[in-house]
């Protein structure tokens, strides 16, 4: 099972070690010797950035297929494995988070027919399936990535059945790789078709007609992934039964070799809308009617100054999520005969909560707001008027939100630190929500509690924390915590179920989860507090623990760590600094200047590229 020892356990492994003082009764276990393998640096390779060179000793390691990088890759593995299996504990962890994973788990439920279509895991499978179950009968498999695979390398992305509900498309990675391939299942034959589209990544699957429209990057030269540019991508459309080289080119820019392309239709299939986007918070938006013969988009947005998400139809008109004069977001209605600023209208205005995001279901809208980075749904009518708050159980997250704009049932997932993801059901007609589906986990989570409270950061912006505990705990100044956070990309750190951390809570751990600027729980000044910059302050901010310490009485530089990884690595990489003393990091975003040419430039912006200017580039 490769998920044993990721995440927290790893960093609940490493916290009894984060003192220097081998005498330290904190310690409960014996410091193990390492003797880490020689890494070499090269002394070829340089940067110049803005007149000053900068060294780059293992740019060598780029080349991922090099017989240099894999003999050093073995090394690192053999010394991971000889000290994890060192720790006297290991097994009885590993045998504990392994039964925390292993329940059934069901994600992206979504009803088309009489069948229901989700993703599921039995337990401890390496990756998650696609079923099918017809209503009153059976569930059957459709496309498993285990079957096949090594080490469980293969995984699904995006699954999109088509109107009729004869095809569904679905994106297959290999290796954890952006890169994607779509392929083509037909439900009557009850097989995998040949169609096979390559070089696919930041896409998405949109039907139209006889096949659907998705966007794609130019094949790599000789192949390789690594090292090629993001750049050119077009939109295509595919119709099934064809070879990729028959694709249509529906779009492409190419005086702007940066830009990206994300297309999606509406429901009832009238329009495709094309979300252009260069950065990660703000884009451009395209639509087309496929109504007409002409087929030519016209520009609703140009400037790439707001964000727009595309909701839904009905009629002609069209309704988009904005921040385009609305911080933390509000709902516009655009006509496709008067598409011009002027003629927009407000149907949800902002409120002091984030509008996270609209759903057009059930001939109502349904408002998805985080308070205080909580989730709350709210439903309205279609001309913005207030119809009712579905409340939730206790605090948490809702996401994978699905229903058709007329049917009378709409399925969301919700889940918490301490709740699993749990699939429920919203009544449109009697307006509540029910449990439909939850799974069992081994855990009594009767005896833990989550509380939120709110520190102050040095400068006096409030900063929420969830603090999640056994009741009861006595806090005497050495109970271990792990401290987690993000503040960035826009992303919203929201309560979240994770088995591992579990483990670490039966062991007597406190886990704390801070909201930070540069995320997106509080709308765009929020988010824009922590981008380039501002974020080398934010992550300043973050590392003095004040609300762990301040809420729990724990000693930071005693027992405390925090886990770094994906967004969050840029933070983790902060504790790792010569002025603190209190955390023990792993894998960090720190290497900046080389995710540009590296990777998709639409993520980057916000933390100071390379070509940006010489003042910009020194105060990052």
């Amino acid at each position: 099972m490769i998920k044993l020892f990721s995440g927290a356990a790893i960093t609940a492994f490493f916290l009894m070690g984060c003192s220097n003082n081998a005498s330290d009764p904190a310690n409960m276990f014996k410091p193990i010797d390492i003797s880490y393998p020689e890494t070499f640096r090269d002394s070829i390779y340089a940067d110049t950035l803005h007149g000053e060179a900068v060294a780059d000793p293992y740019r060598w390691m780029e080349a991922e297929e090099a017989p240099i990088l894999q003999k050093w890759l073995d090394k690192e593995d053999e010394l991971s494995r000889d000290y994890l299996s060192a720790i006297v504990f290991r097994d009885a962890v590993a045998q504990r988070i392994s039964g925390l994973w292993d329940h059934e788990r069901i994600r992206g439920f979504r009803k088309q027919g009489d069948y229901s279509y989700y993703f599921k895991n039995t337990g401890l499978q390496a990756q998650d399936a696609w079923f099918r179950k017809l209503d009153g009968g059976e569930e059957e498999i459709l496309v498993d990535p285990n079957a096949g695979s090594r080490g469980g390398q293969t995984s699904l992305g995006q699954v999109a059945l088509s109107s009729d509900g004869r095809y569904f498309a679905f994106e297959r990675s290999v290796g954890g790789t952006d890169w994607r391939s779509i392929h083509v299942y037909d439900l009557e034959a009850k097989k995998e078709l040949a169609d096979t589209l390559r070089w696919v990544k930041y896409s998405n699957i949109a039907w139209a007609g006889d096949g659907f429209y998705y966007s794609r990057y130019p094949a790599p030269l000789r192949g390789d992934k690594t090292s090629t540019p993001m750049e050119f991508h077009q939109v295509f459309y595919h119709k099934v039964g064809t070879p990729q080289s028959a694709d249509q080119l529906v779009f492409a820019d190419r005086a702007r070799s940066r830009r990206g392309f994300c297309p999606q239709t509406s429901e009832d299939g009238r329009f495709l809308v094309l979300h252009i986007w260069e950065t990660h918070s703000v884009n451009a938006v395209y639509i087309m009617d496929l109504k007409k013969a002409s087929r030519e988009f016209i520009p609703l947005v140009d400037d790439m100054a707001n964000e727009f998400t595309f909701v839904g139809s009905k009629g002609e008109h069209l309704y988009f999520l904005t921040n385009f004069g609305a911080a933390r977001r509000k709902l516009i209605k655009v006509s496709i005969s008067k598409p011009d600023p002027g003629f927009w209208e407000e149907v949800i205005p902002e409120k002091q909560d984030l509008l996270e995001g609209v759903f057009l279901a059930g001939g109502k809208l349904v408002a998805h707001y985080l308070r205080d980075a909580q989730s709350l749904l709210q439903v309205y009518e279609e001309d913005g008027t207030v119809s009712s708050l579905l409340p939730m159980r206790e605090p948490g997250t809702i996401s994978d939100f699905y229903g058709h704009a007329e049917a009378d049932r709409a399925y969301f997932s919700f889940e918490s630190f301490l709740t699993p993801p749990t699939v429920y059901e919203l009544d449109f007609s009697l307006l509540t929500v029910r449990v439909f589906k939850a799974p069992k986990v081994n855990f009594n989570a009767s005896v833990y509690e989550t509380k939120q409270v709110i520190f102050q950061s040095p400068d006096g912006v409030n900063l929420p924390l969830f603090i999640t505990m056994r009741k009861g705990i006595k806090l005497h100044g050495g109970n271990p915590a792990l401290l987690r956070g993000n503040g960035s990309f826009g992303y919203c750190t929201t309560p979240r179920f994770d088995p591992e951390a579990l483990c670490f809570l039966e062991n007597g751990g406190i886990l704390a989860d801070a909201v930070l600027r540069g995320g997106g729980e509080y709308g765009r000044d929020w988010h824009e507090a922590g981008v380039r910059s501002k974020k080398a302050a934010y992550i300043r901010r973050f590392s003095i623990g004040g609300g762990v310490s301040d809420f729990s009485g724990l000693h930071p530089e005693r027992k405390a760590g925090h886990r770094g990884q994906r967004r969050r690595r840029l933070a983790g990489g902060r504790f790792l600094q010569p002025t603190s003393r209190s955390f023990s990091g792993r894998r960090g975003y720190l290497r900046n200047i080389r995710y540009d040419p590296l990777s998709g430039i639409h993520d980057w912006g916000q933390m100071g590229l390379r070509f940006r200017k010489k003042r910009t580039a020194q105060r990052i």
